[in-house]
């Protein structure tokens, strides 16, 4: 991703002006938000802690962040992210 990474719900087209669609995003359009919420779980989990009762909060939370970039990536990549959103699911 090198400096297209960005903060999520956000776009700059001046600095992200590449659509990034290969290694982890080749096999799922959000890679970074499933590999935090695998990690929360795991960790959750590991530590027997209440705290995963929070992630339903937490999923809620990342899925709005989610619907909001792919309107800002649609809006700036067109027909290309229309593609790419056909061919590789949200998640894995």
């Amino acid at each position: 991703m090198q400096g297209n990474w960005g903060m999520p719900g956000r776009h700059d087209i001046a600095s992200q002006s590449k659509l990034v669609t290969a290694g982890p995003y080749a096999f799922g359009r959000n890679p970074i938000y499933v590999g935090l919420i695998a990690m929360t779980i795991g960790f959750g989990l590991a530590l027997k802690s209440y705290g995963i009762l929070l992630m339903p909060f937490i999923i809620a939370h990342f899925r709005r962040m989610i619907f909001k970039e792919e309107i800002l990536l649609e809006k700036y990549f067109g027909k290309t992210y229309a593609k790419y959103k056909s061919e590789v699911p949200r998640f894995l």
